[in-house]
């Protein structure tokens, strides 16, 4: 249900690495100096939640066995 529905955006990581650039949450990396306006998109929609990934790129998160489903969109 709605009520029970998460984002990993939102969530503390434990570790973090991406192929280029630095993690990020919520916005394309794109430097240092430009982040917010820098929107994540995929097939022409733009997200406003999700991870910043370029290949190799590793996020880590302690789940503790609270959840029973995971869903995910790659592009």
């Amino acid at each position: 249900t709605k009520e029970s529905t998460a984002f990993l955006s939102d969530a503390v990581w434990k570790s973090a690495s991406v192929g280029w650039g630095q993690p990020a949450r919520n916005h394309y990396w794109f430097d240092d100096r430009i982040q917010n306006q820098v929107f994540l998109q995929i097939g022409g929609h733009v997200h406003e939640k999700g991870l910043y990934a370029h290949s190799t790129s590793r996020y880590v998160f302690e789940l503790a066995g609270r959840w029973k489903e995971f869903a995910v969109k790659i592009g």
